[in-house]
């Protein structure tokens, strides 16, 4: 066994064993107060951060999130009644209900709970050097951000009930152990979005699914990210993520930018996602404040320019009445056939969106349910928010480009007229997802011309989320022409 895995285990079960006389406080009706004092952590001997390391400290096998699950259990049990948070709840659960299609557990109101708290904490320790617990409130609050500039960085926020005055005591203990716990990692140096891989194991792969979200690994986004910065020179490009999840295009773009020495004004200006997930929207505006960290100054106020809406429907999301354009549109849309769209009001709305996308004809609409949102998606975003001559790179599955009767007219990218350039070819990529992908790359108000280039990846990777240079190493390439299948119609 690895010293790193030795280590780890040997902390949990320190964890453990404190916890267990810590927890039997908490769930009794007890106040536990902790004494307000700097957070003990030595900066010497810290621990470096990663999307790997959180995911294995905090993710949904660790003891850390069994025990603050179990806590965050009792005191819901608590306050469950109060009118207030029950409103707050229903809230979310509509929200959720709507692109899951029925109403969510409160089990699942808890995960996002969850991983509200460790976002906020996360982000207060990237920003203090020496964390104190008489600042705790004040992070779960928002208190602290809005003293620091960041307007609306917990829009969103799922934590707010643990604020309850009659759990108040018992929440600031909990705060305090999940501070201690993490203040043992070096937050300082970081280069990568740290909440991928717990957000995509906190968030049941069931939950995902249904929603059609698969979240893309960080070799991919920097291979798309070159490919686009080939496309697109000169000065900084205006840049949409319209389904960012967990914000992983957006922290890659706006760390290139900061090595290219863009202000924060320009990244402000120039760097948008959009997430009909309120969870996500939280999680990718940590990795946002993560990213611009260094640039934030307390007497500037700023406004993170992340969007909790579902883009398909909300079009007027950046200024009511106008549609902001982009130069570019980059992401990874959501995964999911028509048919398991549980919402069936929500289902007729995008029966309606494919028939005016022209991506079925009227006489094939029984096809409806066989088709990919994804395919919707690509359109009406391109449509919406692309500004002419703009890129578009999306990842999709790879099922669009088969031999897919229902997805013929896709494939003629009419409505808006697409001149598809590029084809990333994923399939002979393991791990990736958990279907064949691939990555379509179009300049809007183009005309797509066949044979397309066709860029076939094929190897095996050690591990899913691997940095480009490792990913790279592993992988072959082959250059060829690619042309829609002969259907039989």
């Amino acid at each position: 066994m690895k010293i790193k895995e030795i280590l780890r285990e040997f902390r949990a079960e320190i964890f453990k064993t404190a916890y267990k006389g810590w927890s039997e406080q908490i769930m009794s009706c007890t106040a536990v107060l902790v004494e307000n004092k700097p957070i003990s952590k030595d900066t010497n001997n810290l621990a470096p951060i990663s999307a790997h390391a959180l995911r294995a400290e905090f993710g949904s096998t660790s003891h850390i999130y069994h025990y603050v699950n179990k806590t965050l259990e009792c005191l819901w049990k608590e306050v469950k009644g109060e009118p207030g948070i029950k409103a707050e709840v229903d809230n979310w659960a509509s929200t959720i209900g709507t692109f899951y299609g029925y109403k969510p557990d409160i089990s699942l109101f808890l995960d996002h709970t969850y991983l509200d708290i460790v976002a906020k904490i996360a982000v207060y320790l990237k920003f203090e050097k020496s964390p104190n617990r008489d600042e705790i409130l004040d992070v779960i609050s928002g208190k602290y951000f809005r003293a620091k500039g960041i307007a609306n960085f917990l829009e969103e926020d799922f934590s707010l009930w643990l604020l309850s005055p009659g759990i108040e005591d018992k929440s600031f203990a909990l705060f305090c152990s999940i501070i201690e716990a993490l203040a043992n990692y070096d937050f300082s140096k970081i280069d990568e979005d740290i909440f991928r891989e717990i957000y995509e194991e906190i968030v049941e792969r069931k939950e995902r699914h249904k929603a059609g979200e698969y979240y893309t690994p960080e070799w991919l986004v920097q291979l798309i990210l070159n490919d686009v910065f080939a496309l697109r020179k000169g000065g900084i490009p205006k840049i949409l993520d319209p389904a960012c999840g967990s914000g992983t295009f957006l922290y890659r773009y706006i760390r290139h930018l900061i090595e290219k020495r863009a202000s924060l004004k320009e990244i402000i200006k120039n760097v948008a996602g959009i997430d009909v997930n309120p969870i996500a929207a939280t999680i990718t505006k940590a990795n946002y404040l993560m990213a611009i960290s260094d640039l934030i100054e307390d007497s500037e106020e700023i406004t993170l320019p992340i969007y909790t809406k579902d883009c398909l429907k909300s079009p007027d999301l950046f200024n009511y009445g106008k549609i902001d354009k982009y130069d570019i549109i980059i992401g990874n849309p959501p995964w999911i056939v028509m048919r398991s769209m549980k919402n069936k009001e929500y289902q007729n709305f995008l029966k309606k969106e494919v028939l005016n996308y022209r991506l079925l004809e009227n006489k094939d609409v029984h096809l409806f349910t066989q088709m990919e949102l994804a395919t919707l998606f690509f359109c009406k975003c391109a449509d919406l928010y692309l500004k002419r001559g703009g890129i578009i790179a999306f990842v999709m599955p790879r099922s669009v480009l088969a031999g897919t009767i229902h997805h013929i007219n896709f494939r003629k990218f009419k409505k808006p007229p697409i001149k598809l350039i590029k084809i990333i070819d994923l399939e002979d990529v393991n791990p990736l997802f958990n279907m064949p992908s691939c990555v379509l790359i179009g300049l809007k108000d183009g005309t797509t011309e066949y044979p397309v280039l066709s860029e076939r990846y094929a190897g095996e990777l050690h591990g899913r989320n691997l940095k480009f240079s490792e990913a790279k190493a592993r992988l072959s390439t082959e250059v060829c022409k690619y042309i829609p299948p002969i259907n039989s119609r």
